[in-house]
């Protein structure tokens, strides 16, 4: 039984109201010349009811030497050693939310006195060898009250104990179940950002002696205490690649899917207990496969698809799951799972998903195509796009076969409110999306009365707002999602891949007709730029559409001969470029086309648009200063050094906005500059006049409204 006498007198005493307490002073000097054990006792009871008042907090922290040589001289009396711990904790507690208060600063320097000398800690750390329960418990709680005023010093002088670790760890396999919750919460402070400490504890057998208490308290159902053995996994685990490599070799992986595991009734309600294991599961999954300096970071992957880890992730990300935080977590952690793995890029997309209701069978790839496309939450479209990301980087193969499935568009995009087609293969639905707005644009409004096979002369476009429209706030709602989505899918399978932008410029995106040309996505996508341009549509349809076009005609000459084969395209980037309050991103993404053109550009003299004539374009029809201004102007938006910043730009939490849109990404923010960089040097360099046919561009006195109409590409 535990003697509870000590707290009944302490109670009594206090409410008695007995004798004022003695100065400090005082009692430390009796306490060190007196040796008769009742009066010492005496002594400290006094001491421990002057700590709960602040104003002597100071004078007593001041004979802080004192208090731990009683702890070492008085070990066989549990009462004395009660007491004294007492009194360090009231007069180190640092009362939260006041730190302007004298208390705060006088509780912060009594933990200075303490910790600053590591053999005061190593006493502290020797009473964890008590079985007493008082002592256990409330020495764990102040060496957590400790690190919470005191971090980096108390682990330091922990560090310096030689048997200090192993007598923390020792606690988590206490039977009193609070004084082992205490010592978890002691380990959570212990093991914040030191790595030496981090290491130590994993190698004191942490990370068993954690998923053994996981176990014990129901695993995936646990509570409060499953959830901080989980949370001090990841804490050791966080930027620390030795243990994330030591975790894997000590075969833990194995013990995680069962956390993973979800009933069909989670999938519909996902109570708050199973919420937070998913969570933390799926976040602890994500440090061992997400690290870039881990070598082994390839080998987490494969041993995490090994134990079906993957299966799991696919089933909480793209199945029915009613959470869509739990969603969009998943769906970053399998994105991290698939990243330039060959192996496991293959399997998931080899893998399907079936409805629980229908029993039919959808590849998962196809599945994330419509998340990407389709979802309500916007955190949960950017996670997918992730995903997609992640399947294609260093994956080639990938590239090809996905470009592959691009079909001609239906005649219609989505209408107002009405959904992808579902039975279209992936490119089929990609091609959809990208140009579904103009369907939506001509239900909210008619198009100004020209002819189809006219694009309009500059000064009938509407302008640009000087201040630009949220992103994706368009007037039909919400066209311009789906619309950037697929032209960030797109660009990712077209990103760096050759044999891809090859194929490209044989794939029709329409039946052929008699007398047309074959209708690429390259054509496709600039006709419909032209229109946007016509229609006034929103900016993020522009730039999205231009990304596209950026993207395939980087280190691609045969984009861009099949690009300038088309007469109206570069009198139109050239306008848009001259327009004085055009926006920031279109203006200079179309410079950024003209720049690859140039750069790109086979040097054919025969050619009706020659490097040469392309220069003088540059120089004298835009101006070089103009021309460079635009592309400066862009990179000094604040959504491209937003993206130059290299976040992840994870948003798990964000709320469901269309103004959360990230115009750019860190990838697009180096390759913008590359090419900034190279364009710069090359248009600084000496090329003969242009040929007398392109007068038109090159002169620039030429009146933009007086300028022949040239027909819309078909």
């Amino acid at each position: 039984a535990i003697d509870m006498s000590w707290l009944v007198s302490g109670i009594l005493g206090g409410q008695r109201g007995a004798a004022p307490v003695s100065p400090p002073e005082v009692l430390f000097a009796r306490l060190q010349d007196v040796s008769n054990p009742e009066e010492r006792k005496r002594t400290i009871t006094e001491l421990k009811a002057g700590s709960k008042e602040p104003a002597l907090c100071g004078s007593i922290g001041a004979g802080m030497t004192v208090l731990v040589g009683v702890l070492r001289a008085e070990r066989g009396d549990l009462e004395v050693i009660r007491e004294v711990i007492e009194i360090i904790t009231n007069i180190t507690h640092v009362p939260k939310g006041r730190e302007a208060d004298r208390e705060y600063a006088v509780c912060l320097s009594n933990t200075d006195l303490l910790v600053r000398d590591a053999s005061q800690v190593d006493t502290l750390l020797a009473l964890l060898e008590e079985s007493d329960y008082y002592i256990r418990f409330h020495t764990t709680q102040l060496l957590t009250q400790l690190l919470s005023n005191r971090c980096h010093q108390l682990q330091d002088a922990i560090l310096k104990s030689p048997m200090g670790v192993s007598r923390l760890m020792d606690l988590l396999a206490d039977k009193r179940e609070i004084v082992r919750n205490e010592a978890l919460l002691l380990m959570l402070e212990l093991a914040k950002g030191n790595q030496e400490v981090q290491k130590i504890v994993a190698f004191e057998g942490a990370f068993e002696k954690l998923l053994e208490i996981i176990v014990a308290e129901g695993g995936s159902e646990g509570g409060i205490i499953a959830q901080d053995c989980i949370h001090l996994i990841n804490t050791l685990l966080r930027s620390n690649v030795s243990n994330q490599n030591y975790f894997r070799e000590t075969n833990c992986i194995r013990l995680i899917p069962p956390l993973l595991e979800v009933t069909n009734d989670d999938m519909r309600s996902l109570r708050d207990n199973k919420f937070s294991i998913l969570t933390l599961t799926l976040e602890l999954v994500s440090l061992l496969v997400s690290s870039t300096t881990n070598v082994s970071t390839y080998n987490n992957q494969t041993v995490l698809t090994q134990n079906n880890i993957m299966n799991l992730i696919i089933r909480l990300a793209l199945g029915r799951m009613s959470s869509a935080t739990t969603r969009t977590r998943a769906l970053y952690t399998l994105g991290d799972i698939i990243s330039s793995h060959t192996e496991n890029q293959a399997a998931f997309f080899n893998s399907n998903l079936m409805n629980e209701t229908t029993r039919q069978t959808q590849p998962c790839l196809h599945r994330l195509t419509l998340v990407v496309l389709q979802s309500k939450d916007y955190a949960e479209r950017n996670a997918a796009l992730h995903v997609f990301k992640q399947y294609l980087a260093d994956n080639p193969e990938g590239q090809v076969a996905l470009a592959s499935t691009i079909t001609p568009a239906p005649e219609a995009g989505p209408q107002m409110g009405g959904e992808l087609d579902p039975t279209l293969s992936i490119g089929g639905i990609l091609v959809q999306a990208l140009l579904g707005w103009e369907a939506m644009a001509a239900s909210s409004a008619p198009l100004p009365n020209a002819s189809p096979a006219e694009s309009p002369s500059i000064s009938q476009v509407p302008q640009v707002p000087t201040v630009p429209s949220p992103a994706g706030a368009s007037s039909g709602g919400r066209p311009a999602l789906p619309t950037w989505f697929a032209a960030c899918m797109l660009s990712c399978i077209i990103h760096e891949n050759n044999n891809v932008k090859d194929l490209l410029l044989r794939i029709p995106l329409e039946m052929p007709r008699p007398g047309v040309g074959l209708i690429t996505l390259l054509i496709r996508a600039m006709r419909s730029l032209i229109q946007a341009q016509r229609v006034g549509a929103d900016q993020t349809v522009k730039i999205a559409l231009l990304r596209v076009l950026c993207v395939c005609m980087d280190q691609s000459p045969a984009t861009v001969k099949a690009f300038l084969q088309t007469p109206s395209n570069l009198p139109f980037l050239v306008d848009v470029i001259l327009q004085p309050q055009q926006s920031a991103h279109v203006a200079g993404l179309c410079a950024l086309i003209i720049g690859l053109c140039f750069q790109f550009n086979e040097d054919d003299p025969a050619s009706e648009f020659s490097k040469s004539a392309l220069h003088g374009i540059i120089m004298h029809r835009i101006g070089v200063d103009k021309f460079m201004e635009r592309l400066d102007q862009l990179r000094k938006t604040e959504d491209f050094t937003q993206a130059e910043l290299g976040t992840s730009g994870r948003d798990d939490d964000a709320k469901n906005t269309i103004y959360s849109l990230r115009l750019y990404d860190y990838e697009f923010t180096l390759f913008y500059k590359d090419a900034y960089d190279k364009v710069q040097r090359l248009i600084r360099q000496p090329f003969p006049k242009a040929k007398p046919q392109h007068r038109n561009l090159i002169a620039p006195t030429t009146p933009v409204s007086a300028r022949t109409r040239t027909p819309l590409p078909r």
